[in-house]
């Protein structure tokens, strides 16, 4: 689990741990997944907006067959395929707020996660998001963007291209 599914959470940490067999050997797994206190825990409405992220993800791959960082995007566009109002103000704070969320929220996995190009179980510590540059920011090389941009995770990233994650299909999710 990364997102808890209860909207007035108080949680900043959700830990699993499991004794498994692998190759004739108990070993223990762990998936940590840790919020940083200042941002709170992402809760239904952030899963949501991941939900809408891997919706574009999953027209850049049958588009392209590949994921490249960073991943355009507009808040305009999130709002429209939640089916949220994208007049005023309040909800483009919620999707900009939700993404820093979690941008913030970091995974332990000792074991727990399957990194399909190395083939072979990992122990690393990450999140879903790299980077996120909101429009009229400065980027690295001083200029200012002119779009928003998500950075996807390596080790995240790498999955998706792998066609290790299945596909989402959007309209059944919200269905």
């Amino acid at each position: 689990p990364f997102f808890v599914l209860e909207r007035k959470n108080k949680k900043l940490e959700i830990e699993y741990k499991e004794i498994v067999k692998r190759e004739n050997q108990k070993i223990e797994i762990v998936w940590n997944v840790s919020a940083n206190p200042k941002y709170g825990y992402p809760g239904p409405f952030d899963r949501e907006i991941h939900k809408t992220i891997e919706q574009i993800t999953t027209e850049i791959l049958k588009r392209n067959n590949i994921i490249k960082n960073p991943i355009k995007f507009s808040i305009y566009d999130l709002c429209k395929r939640m089916e949220i109002a994208t007049s005023g103000g309040k909800n483009y704070r919620k999707v900009k707020e939700a993404l820093e969320r979690i941008r913030m929220t970091g995974i332990k996995s000792e074991g727990a996660f399957y990194h399909k190009g190395k083939k072979q179980w990992i122990s690393s510590v990450f999140g879903l998001y790299d980077g996120i540059v909101f429009k009229g920011e400065q980027l690295e090389d001083g200029t200012i963007a002119e779009t928003n941009l998500l950075y996807l995770n390596d080790i995240y990233l790498q999955n998706l291209n792998s066609f290790y994650t299945k596909p989402l299909d959007y309209t059944y999710f919200k269905s």
